[in-house]
C-alpha cells in the first residue's frame, strides 16, 4: 500500500526559509529588527537569571529530576538559542535552527503540560516553596510560551507531535530506574511525585498515561497559537510585508 505524499511529510526538520528562526512574525523582510533583538535577549538574561537563582536557593540538590524544573531549562535554552538566532542570523547554520525547533517544540508542549497539571492536580495544596517560585514556574512560564509562540515567525508542526511526546516517555523511564537505584526526593520519599511511584505500578501508569494524553493537548495548544499568528500575519500585514511563515 502506497503512502501519501502529504502523509510522509512533516514529521522530519526540513527547512525552507531559515530567516523564520532568527526574525519575528511582524518584521518585515528577512532579518530580525532591533526590537525583536532586545526583546529576546532581554528574555534570555530574564530565564539565564532565575535559572540560576533556582537552582541555588530553591532545590539544588534535587533540581533537575523534577518535571517542572526541566521544563523550565527547557524554556532557558530555548530563550538563549532564539536570542543567538536573533543576533546572528546565518541562513548556513541550519543544525542550529534544527536544534531551535526541536527544543522549541519540546519546551512550549512541556511548559503548557506543567501549567495544566500544577492547576488540575496541585494547586490548593501546602506549597513549601515561595510564591514567587510557583508563579514563576506555573504561571510566567506558559505565559513566555505563549508570547513567543505568538510573535516569533517560527513553525510549529502538528507532525512533530512525537518529540514532546518521547520526551515525556524519557522520563518516565528516567523516573523508574531513579525509584530502583534508591533515588528519593528533597523529603526522603522513595520517589519523585507521590503519583510517579512505581512500586504502585497501576497509579503510576495511569498518571502517565494522563500526562500522554496531556501532552498531545499541549502541543495542539501550542499548534494553534502559531496557526492564529500566520494567519492573522497574512491577513493583516500581509499586503504590506511578504511574511514567510508555515501554515501546517
Amino acid at each position: 500500500m502506497k503512502v501519501p505524499e502529504g502523509f510522509k511529510s512533516g514529521w522530519g526538520l526540513q527547512i525552507h526559509d531559515p530567516s523564520v528562526f532568527s526574525r519575528s512574525q511582524w518584521d518585515g523582510g528577512h532579518q530580525a529588527s532591533l526590537t525583536y533583538l532586545v526583546f529576546r535577549l532581554l528574555l534570555a538574561g530574564y530565564f539565564i537569571a532565575t535559572e540560576i537563582y533556582f537552582i541555588y536557593y530553591i532545590t539544588p540538590s534535587f533540581f533537575f529530576i523534577y518535571l517542572t524544573d526541566l521544563a523550565y531549562t527547557l524554556l532557558v535554552i530555548d530563550a538563549c538559542l532564539h536570542a543567538y538566532n536573533a543576533y546572528k542570523m546565518e541562513p548556513k547554520q541550519r543544525a542550529v535552527y534544527q536544534v531551535t525547533w526541536v527544543f522549541m517544540s519540546i519546551a512550549y508542549s512541556v511548559g503548557i503540560l506543567v501549567t495544566i497539571f500544577y492547576w488540575i492536580f496541585l494547586f490548593g495544596e501546602e506549597s513549601e516553596f515561595p510564591l514567587g517560585f510557583d508563579i514563576q514556574m506555573h504561571v510566567l512560564n506558559s505565559l513566555y510560551i505563549v508570547v513567543s509562540a505568538a510573535t516569533m515567525a517560527a513553525p510549529i508542526q502538528l507532525k512533530h507531535m512525537y518529540q514532546p511526546v518521547l520526551f515525556m516517555f524519557l522520563y518516565a523511564v528516567f523516573s523508574i530506574i531513579y525509584w530502583v537505584a534508591g533515588g528519593v526526593d528533597e523529603h526522603g520519599s522513595p520517589y519523585i511525585y507521590p503519583f510517579l511511584y512505581w512500586l504502585h505500578f497501576g497509579t503510576a501508569l495511569k498518571y502517565s498515561a494522563i500526562a500522554t494524553v496531556g501532552m498531545i493537548l499541549a502541543h495542539l495548544i501550542v499548534w494553534g497559537i502559531c496557526k492564529l499568528r500566520c494567519r492573522i500575519a497574512h491577513s493583516v500585514i500581509g499586503r504590506i510585508y511578504r511574511v514567510h511563515s508555515v501554515i501546517v
